[in-house]
């Protein structure tokens, strides 16, 4: 699944035949009433997102950075769509799921910092939508989420976080031989808490075994959904305490984007100050995102979608 070209993963959905055989295994695994007819209903919209999606990709790859929010965040709404497909067959019922589900605080030009902006989870829309239907998330509408605590869900932006601000936002988790796991027991001054208190804390993801390995915290999993991971598979645990539960990451790329895709369209004199003076950390921090997203978001989606297929 890690491929240079995660595109090459999507290509049997070029074609409407493969796309129908699918989706109808899907909607009958489901229990869906008319699986038949559905897929062939569906399976060209299917194979379009799909398409769709890939295209806003590729342009991203030869466009300035500028403009990579715009495309990206196109993109990424096309690979959900898809996605939707698979659990609602009647996707989309009506117009309030098309809307992107999330909204922007006004913004104040002077001493605006992209790190302390916040986006607002509304009631319906897109995200709203996937994140239930896919994701299987609780309700969010109401919620405000800043930006800082979005870019600290994600790991492969740590290395780059922690040089430029000097602190860490996650640890990594190491594999053993014998089936468990473990973290350098740092993470407990970073999250203000005893031994005892963090297993407590996370006990519906892992639980404790008692070996005598010096400054580690050596657990068994039970739920991996409170790992962050990055592009090559590897498992951190974040140590800001209000990042957890973590927010699946498909849905973070999707807040970044949004925000940044808005500030491209509608706050151009910030965004391009932003890119000629190149004083803020902003920069190299959104930038790096960028960078990360364009290879990463398609690689989420198709390891989602494999998971529904191996399930069939």
């Amino acid at each position: 699944m890690y491929s240079d070209d995660v595109w090459a993963w999507f290509l049997p959905f070029s074609s409407t035949d493969y796309t129908r055989h699918f989706l109808k295994a899907i909607y009958e695994k489901n229990g869906v009433q008319e699986p038949l007819s559905n897929s062939y209903k569906n399976a060209d919209p299917f194979c379009f997102y799909i398409e769709h999606g890939k295209k806003f990709y590729r342009q991203t790859m030869c466009a300035p950075y500028e403009l990579k929010p715009i495309l990206l965040f196109y993109g990424v709404t096309q690979l959900l769509k898809a996605c939707l497909l698979t659990v609602d067959p009647d996707y989309p019922k009506n117009a309030s799921v098309l809307a992107h589900g999330v909204s922007a605080r006004k913004r104040k030009k002077s001493r605006y910092e992209f790190l302390q902006d916040t986006v607002q989870i509304q009631k319906s829309g897109l995200f709203s939508y996937a994140s239930q239907h896919l994701f299987a998330a609780s309700p969010m509408d109401g919620i405000k989420l800043k930006m800082v605590d979005l870019m600290q869900s994600i790991p492969d932006l740590h290395p780059l976080y922690e040089r430029l601000l000097n602190r860490s936002y996650c640890y990594p988790v190491f594999a053993h031989d014998d089936g468990t796991y473990s973290v350098t027991d740092d993470i407990l001054n970073e999250l203000h808490m005893a031994k005892d208190r963090f297993f407590h804390f996370l006990s519906q993801y892992i639980e404790p075994v008692r070996q005598p390995v010096q400054k580690r915290l050596v657990f068994r999993v039970i739920n991996p959904a409170v790992f962050l991971r990055d592009i090559n598979g590897k498992w951190y645990l974040s140590c800001i305490k209000s990042n957890y539960p973590p927010i699946s990451e498909p849905l973070v790329h999707y807040l970044l984007l949004y925000n940044l895709s808005m500030i491209a369209r509608y706050e151009t004199e910030w965004w391009y100050v932003l890119h000629m003076e190149h004083t803020s950390i902003d920069l190299p921090l959104i930038h790096f995102f960028l960078d990360v997203t364009e290879k990463k978001f398609p690689l989420l989606i198709a390891e989602w979608l494999h998971d529904k297929m191996s399930s069939i």
